[in-house]
């Protein structure tokens, strides 16, 4: 018989909302679940503790407002007290007093502070004394004033998630969030909506992921960031902040990401905020900005400011600057000022105030990886499209060394007139005409209503209504021609002189009335294939279509391809690719990585049975980088089913030469899965996926989520940390290690996600596997505490084992060996309620139940104050509950009257699937006043 222990119960708890919940909260346990019942929670604080989990219901609001009522006229104002006194003050905007974080909102509308009785006008208020004044009448009118802080104050808790609940109307501090998760680690918030709050919506921990829902009109912020590590933000929606007039050029807008390292904005919708759309403002590293819409934001729609390693790629970033800022290339819908290694890749960039994409450098500090300069940039494969005169380009202090090796070039330009179209390089400023002089753009493309070939193909006098097809071809005796098919209408003419050969392609721009929604359906028809031999040969290659605010891949559309890869679809013969617009992509994201030798590790994606070939990967498993593969497309209302990765191109020749790829994940259905607990042909997976060392595949099965487990360790380091292996159900993952130390009383949570089956792992073992002793105090060990799996925490002190050592904090494995937990056993409860009488320290006692001991137990409790401690043990105790409970109190101590220890236990409550047991002992406790024993036959 396998038994467990669990000294932390978990529990799922149904609250309403007039409840008690500081109470509720208060008794809760680390890892408990709370289900919020449909309503308005007024003024509510929580305070996470670890792995706890917060589902909101349909319609689950916190509000952190208080009402204002008894309104009455005097003087020319409207007048009523009650209104919050200022507290918390923070930051610089609008006359000084965008930083007072009591906002009055009426009907849904946030006023606007003002200092001065005589500055009110409509739609703002001025407080004086406890009494708030407004000019509009606010009869028949809701009028609230925010009043609490925050929601949901994170600490230093880790794993929490939140679900689909709303939080309004809170009195969050700038660049603080109504949910306040900074110093927190790895929370998950899902389909949350932030609105109202003063500050941000949220401020964000490491290791969290925010996964759709919406952070709208907020006083500052949307997503706020700072000294962040591996922040996930994917198809949220975040638009119409900083209704309090924060100062954008201080912090404010749509998201802001400072002083963080590996952070990524995928699939999201950032728009029209008063302020940058997303700014990532100093000493940032590994940001990748991918497939987003950003558009009408008052300042920068994608502001890069000193900052390192940045990729900027398949964005649609639109009429920004609607703040009209002209002054250099300040207000460029992507701006990269004073960074380095940045790439600009693929965008379509839509300007209508007269820049579009800007690099500049100026005089900057210094920073923690270095200087502040403008290195190793790349702009390339963007389409521009300027709806008025403009610059695009770079501009510079003219510092030597502060600037180099810049790539811009490929990248194509659309115009009403030539005339729009200028250019900067280094300070020097030129047009079209005169490019060929200079380096810049030696490849790139240049139209205009004047120079295009029919009105299919002008610039979209509106730019909603417009859709963009990219493409490229292979030429003989002709450019490749193609017809355009737009919900049943077929625009005939089109061609492309882009060469594929040498990497070109061509973004074909189409405006028109598609009606509300955008176009429904799009079939590109490749009309004049010619083919007469090797290297004579006319093709059309496919790569995306731009409609309806979304990208669609042409890998993954309907098409009479033969041949489609990483770029898209070739039409190597006269075909066609349809669109189908109506169901909106979704994307999935590959996390690899490789060893290059004589070439980096290539590899094909099949989908649902479809396969796109041509990926590959120049991220160096050797210096630890990791490179997210995208890949967007209509997967079904669900996503994807099954996803199959398949290493095409092993090479060994000898040690270090030796070409590899690494699978370390799948992101898909808003879901992580792990590449080490997928379906594959690795001979040899670790912590970080699964190793392809020759031609084979990994398959992830996506139609199960993935569930988790925690394994709680920690570890005496010497001449390195301990190592281990985890096996789950038969397969064992390699490669893990800890680094916290037993000795400082340090936990370490390892993490593991795949997909368990319906009731989760069956068999998880835990081998050390690296063990090290050279006399006291050179000894390395491996401490293990418990596994959290299947809703449960199974203490690794009751687990089956090699451990020679377990007491209350679980299991120590002193030499190589094992602790192996059987998870097929439903955990019963066994509460032992004990108190004692301390004296120079607490009363300590051991458990032995059913023959087996734990010991390490102390009591806190004050029998003298009428104190007691429940003990909870859960374990796997056979049907009827374990048969024999015996405790044995292990440190008396007695020096004379009021210097005594003892412990005294009260009762014992035991609770199975089958039966409750209760037994009383003693209502004032049954006093063990000397190392002694007390044993329960059960």
């Amino acid at each position: 018989m396998n038994n467990y222990v669990q000294n932390i119960s978990h529990k799922t708890v149904y609250i309403r909302p007039n409840d008690d919940i500081n109470s509720i909260m208060k008794s809760s346990k680390d890892g408990d679940t709370f289900v919020f019942s449909s309503g308005i929670y007024k003024n509510v604080t929580i305070y996470p503790k670890n792995h706890q989990n917060f589902i909101g219901e349909e319609g689950v609001v916190f509000d952190g407002s208080i009402p204002i009522k008894n309104w009455i006229f005097q003087n020319g104002f409207w007048c009523a007290d009650g209104f919050p006194e200022p507290s918390f003050n923070h930051g610089e905007g609008r006359d000084g007093m965008a930083k007072f974080t009591e906002d009055l909102v009426v009907d849904g509308i946030p006023y606007q502070r003002v200092s001065a009785l005589s500055a009110l006008v409509a739609g703002a208020f001025y407080y004086e004394n406890g009494k708030v004044y407004i000019i509009d009448n606010p009869e028949n009118k809701v009028t609230e004033a925010l009043s609490t802080t925050t929601a949901f104050v994170g600490g230093t808790s880790t794993g929490v998630s939140l679900h689909n609940i709303t939080v309004q109307k809170y009195a969050s501090m700038a660049q603080r969030g109504a949910i306040d998760a900074h110093d927190t680690q790895n929370w998950t918030l899902t389909d949350i909506v932030a609105t109202l709050n003063h500050g941000a919506g949220v401020a964000a921990g490491d290791g969290m992921q925010i996964i759709g829902g919406s952070f709208h009109r907020n006083g500052q912020i949307g997503i706020h960031a700072w000294d962040t590590i591996n922040l996930f933000i994917k198809n949220v929606e975040v638009t119409d902040n900083n209704y309090a007039g924060f100062s954008d050029t201080w912090d404010a807008g749509g998201i802001k990401v400072l002083t963080s390292r590996n952070v990524n904005i995928v699939d999201s919708i950032v728009k029209e905020n008063d302020g940058f759309g997303i700014w990532v403002d100093w000493d940032n590293k590994g940001i990748s900005i991918n497939n987003n819409i950003v558009s009408g934001n008052s300042n920068a729609g994608i502001f890069i400011e000193a900052s390192y390693d940045t990729k900027i790629v398949d964005n649609v970033v639109s009429m920004n600057n609607v703040g009209m800022y002209t002054v250099g290339y300040w207000g460029s819908d992507i701006l990269v000022n004073n960074s380095s290694n940045v790439l600009v890749l693929n965008n379509q960039v839509i300007s209508d105030v007269g820049q579009g994409i800007g690099m500049q450098q100026a005089e900057r500090a210094p920073g923690i990886f270095g200087e502040h300069w403008t290195w190793n940039n790349v702009v390339s494969g963007n389409t521009i499209v300027m709806l008025s005169p403009g610059l695009n380009g770079f501009a510079s202090d003219n510092k030597p060394g502060s600037y180099g090796n810049l790539t811009w070039n490929g990248n194509s330009y659309h115009s009403e007139k030539i005339e729009y179209l200028s250019f900067t390089w280094d300070n020097e400023m030129f047009s079209v005409e005169n490019m060929s002089d200079h380096h810049f753009e030696q490849h790139g493309s240049f139209t205009s209503e004047a120079s295009a070939s029919g009105a299919a193909a002008v610039v979209p006098p509106a730019v909603k209504s417009s859709l963009i097809l990219r493409i490229s071809g292979d030429a003989y005796n002709g450019n490749p021609e193609f017809n355009v098919t737009i919900d049943g209408k077929t625009i005939s003419g089109f061609s492309t002189d882009a060469s594929h050969a040498d990497g070109e392609w061509q973004d074909i721009v189409i405006a028109g009335d598609f009606g509300p929604g955008g176009p429904q359906s799009v079939r590109v028809d490749f009309t004049n294939d010619a083919w007469h031999g090797p290297g004579m040969d006319r093709n059309l290659y496919i790569h995306s279509l731009h409609a309806r605010d979304q990208i669609y891949d042409a890998s993954l559309a309907d098409s009479s391809a033969g041949w489609t890869n990483a770029e898209g679809a070739l039409l190597s013969t006269n075909g066609y690719v349809e669109f189908n617009t109506t169901l909106p992509p979704s994307s999935l994201i590959l996390r690899v990585s490789g060893d290059a030798y004589n070439g980096n590790p290539e590899f094909n994606v099949t989908i649902d049975g479809k396969t796109i070939s041509g990926f590959s990967t120049d991220a160096s498993h050797a210096d630890g980088e990791w490179q997210d593969i995208v890949i967007a497309g209509d997967f079904g209302p669900g996503g994807p089913q099954s996803v199959r990765v398949d290493f095409t191109n092993d090479a060994w020749h000898g040690p270090g030469m030796d070409r590899n790829l690494y699978i370390h994940s799948l992101h898909a259905r808003d879901q992580i899965y792990d590449a080490s607990l997928a379906d594959s042909s690795a001979g040899w997976t670790n912590a970080e996926g699964a190793l392809l060392s020759t031609n084979g595949y990994v398959e992830f099965n996506t139609t199960l989520p993935p569930s988790s487990l925690i394994l709680r360790v920690s570890g005496d380091a010497y001449n390195g940390n301990p190592e281990f292996n985890v096996t789950i159900d038969g397969k064992t993952i390699s490669g893990f290690s800890t680094d916290a130390s037993h000795a400082d009383g340090e936990w370490q949570d390892i993490v593991i996600a795949g997909d368990f089956g319906p009731g989760g792992p069956q068999s998880v073992r835990v081998d050390f596997t690296n063990d090290a002793w050279h006399g006291p105090g050179m000894d390395r060990n491996l401490y293990i505490h418990s596994l959290h799996a299947r809703d449960q925490i199974y203490d690794a002190s009751l687990a089956d084992s090699s451990a020679g050592w377990t007491n209350a904090e679980g299991a120590l494995l002193s030499t190589n060996g094992y602790v192996e937990f059987n998870t097929t056993l439903p955990l019963s409860s066994l509460i032992l309620r004990v108190s004692g009488d301390a004296y120079n320290g607490n009363p300590e006692f051991n458990v032995t139940i059913d023959g087996k001991t734990i010991s390490g137990f102390s009591t806190d409790a004050s029998h003298a104050d009428g104190e007691w401690q429940d003990i909870v043990i859960a374990g796997d105790f056979g049907p009827g509950g374990p048969q024999s409970v015996r405790v044995d109190f292990t440190n008396d101590a007695w020096h004379g009257p009021g210097m005594d220890r003892n412990l005294y236990i009260h009762e014992i409550n035991i609770t199975t699937d089958l039966t409750e047991r209760h037994s009383v002992i003693d209502e004032n406790g049954l006093a063990l006043s000397s190392s002694f024993q007390f044993e329960f036959i059960l």
